[in-house]
């Protein structure tokens, strides 16, 4: 398995360009994450740097101190979360969590290509809900970047510190 240890979120990308079949293969793995009721409410939105005109138009949508950086990216990505289920119409409360779990997939997946992902929520959402004419009950939830990371970058290790075990999770014994 892809060790998880070797990701990070890159501020500096090597601005090449990643091929379609790459980039198609990660949004695939998305699609396999688990999702409540197999509702998978995510839909991504993706500008390739070889499409000039749409790379540019999601560069926009970002906060100005993520389009700094972000412009050097392979690939921009919006995901998106649908907030009913489709099934009866209700709320769906893991909507954002089931595309969290997308996210993930997509991560692991561009890991195994030797390419990172970076994800953003320094986006202005109304302005990325008219880019993408979302519908109503359709919220954009992050903005990620896409690329190979620049050569020589250094990865800014105090905030690569994790907690320890006991911090994150607690096993309960019945004794």
């Amino acid at each position: 398995m892809t060790d998880l240890r070797n990701r990070f979120s890159p501020k500096v990308f090597d601005k090449s360009v990643i091929e379609e079949t790459n980039v198609t293969s990660i949004m695939e793995a998305a699609s396999w994450a688990p999702s409540a009721y197999n509702e998978q409410p995510w839909l991504f939105h993706i500008a390739l740097r070889q499409d000039e005109q749409a790379f540019s138009s999601f560069v926009k949508v970002l906060t100005e101190s993520n389009q700094e950086w972000a412009q050097n990216a392979s690939a921009l990505v919006f995901s998106v979360a649908r907030r009913e289920r489709k099934r009866d119409g209700l709320k769906n409360d893991y909507a954002f969590y089931d595309t969290g779990q997308a996210v993930a997939h997509m991560t692991i997946a561009a890991l195994q290509r030797d390419i990172q992902i970076h994800q953003m929520q320094g986006f202005v959402a109304a302005d990325c809900r008219r880019l993408l004419a979302l519908p109503s009950g359709f919220d954009p939830v992050t903005a990620i970047a896409i690329g190979r990371p620049a050569e020589g970058q250094v990865v800014d290790m105090p905030h690569r510190v994790r907690k320890e075990n006991a911090e994150v999770f607690v096993i309960h014994r019945g004794d």
